[in-house]
């Protein structure tokens, strides 16, 4: 009997943590602008845009993000593909898209570049699925098959 209620208030507390854990991820995604996979297709045949893809690994300061991957796609082009971002090297205006297995991370990672002076930033809410169907769907990447991880 013991071990049926230990289980029931466990289930309970987990189910709790899941919703508080949703119920913060509202609560950030506020001004946090989202993206989904079909809405990346028509951006980055249109303008410039650098992919962001982190994980717990990935650090940034003012100066340098470290990141697990960062692609930059100009109107149909490969550009770069790399695993870091000079920041100053961009305009605070540039089209950045974060995305990552966690979408906590995304947002947390969204709001920091925020922070560091970034007016144009959004995450993907697929995360790096929609990485995967997006850069394996790319046109412009088809001759760079070989390099998809």
């Amino acid at each position: 009997m013991k071990r049926v209620i230990l289980l029931v208030l466990l289930s309970l507390t987990l189910v709790k943590a899941g919703m508080l854990q949703v119920q913060l991820a509202n609560q950030l995604e506020e001004n946090i602008s989202v993206l989904n996979v079909k809405e990346v297709q028509s951006l980055i045949k249109k303008e410039k845009a650098i992919f962001i893809g982190i994980d717990r690994k990935s650090k940034w300061d003012s100066s340098i993000i470290k990141a697990k991957k960062v692609v930059s796609i100009n109107i149909s082009q490969l550009e770069i593909r790399d695993s870091k971002i000079v920041v100053n090297k961009y305009i605070k205006e540039t089209k950045l898209v974060v995305y990552s297995k966690n979408i906590l991370h995304s947002i947390v990672f969204v709001q920091d570049l925020k922070k560091m002076g970034f007016s144009n930033v959004s995450y993907l809410e697929s995360g790096d699925q929609g990485w995967k169907e997006i850069y394996s769907n790319f046109r412009g990447l088809k001759l760079f098959s070989m390099f998809i991880n």
